[in-house]
């Protein structure tokens, strides 16, 4: 099973400094912890993160702990999953998500690399 700190909880400073070094599509988990989907989200991301090693970067982020981070990226709901590339948003999806859509969108993601 991959360790579930696979994918880093990050406030603003780790996610500037991980913008800045990273080539791939960062695909960022807007969450919180009274969020069940977001529950079922984590669950399903952390297991497919190995296989878009190389192609993706994951990262995830705690609207409670970071508001700021959530007041810029415009996230009304819980889950969000947003996804920069070279700083620029190039897609965004909200809600429960099976797992065929998180597969359509995270292929898409990595496809915009």
């Amino acid at each position: 099973m991959t360790d579930p700190l696979r994918i880093p909880i990050v406030d603003q400073l780790a996610l500037e400094q991980l913008a800045r070094r990273t080539e791939e599509p960062l695909v960022l988990e807007f969450w919180a912890s009274w969020c069940v989907p977001c529950r079922h989200l984590k669950e399903a991301l952390t297991s497919l993160s190995d296989s878009y090693q190389g192609r993706l970067k994951f990262a995830r982020i705690d609207i409670d702990a970071s508001p700021n981070l959530a007041e810029t990226f415009d996230i009304g709901f819980v889950p969000t999953l947003l996804v920069l590339h070279r700083g620029q948003e190039v897609t965004r999806k909200s809600g429960i998500f099976t797992t065929e859509e998180l597969l359509t969108f995270l292929e898409g993601a990595a496809l915009s690399n």
